[in-house]
């Protein structure tokens, strides 16, 4: 899966992904108001999260009614991996960014999500991972028939 990246503001970032049989993501994410907001498949999701998390290791995620749905945890030994927990189901995923190569990587229980972040500019790269992230381990949930108690 390829990422094409559009930023009309600082605030405010819209990233589409496109499989290899058509099907798009579309990720909308606000930084001013903490949220993030997916569509893909004819399903749709919001994530609210912490402005000043973000810097920190280990931070919630909560739906528009400010229940929290999960977390995220950067891994303090290995830089760029980590874990996303979505509480309802339980499900954990791992993550690994590798900026060298230009992917990230979501997995749960042998199954991979990989997408190319090519075309993501090269300064500033790190401030996309976090929606990305986000994106990812949410559409392999809905592709692997997982039905999460998120609103939207």
């Amino acid at each position: 899966m390829k990422w094409n990246v559009q930023l009309p503001s600082t605030d405010f970032s819209v990233y589409e992904m496109v499989s290899e049989d058509g099907r798009k993501v579309v990720c909308k994410y606000n930084r001013s108001q903490g949220t993030i907001r997916l569509r893909y498949d004819g399903h749709y999701g919001v994530f609210m999260i912490e402005k000043d998390q973000l810097i920190n290791r280990k931070f919630a995620l909560s739906n528009v009614y400010g229940s929290e749905i999960g977390t995220v945890t950067k891994n303090l030994w290995h830089e760029n991996t980590g874990s996303i927990v979505f509480n309802s189901p339980l499900h954990k995923l791992n993550y690994k960014i590798d900026s060298y190569s230009s992917f990230i990587e979501v997995s749960e229980k042998g199954t991979n999500n990989i997408c190319e972040i090519e075309s993501i500019p090269h300064p500033g790269r790190e401030q996309h991972y976090f929606p990305i992230l986000i994106a990812l381990a949410w559409t392999q949930l809905v592709n692997a028939g997982v039905k999460m108690e998120i609103a939207a």
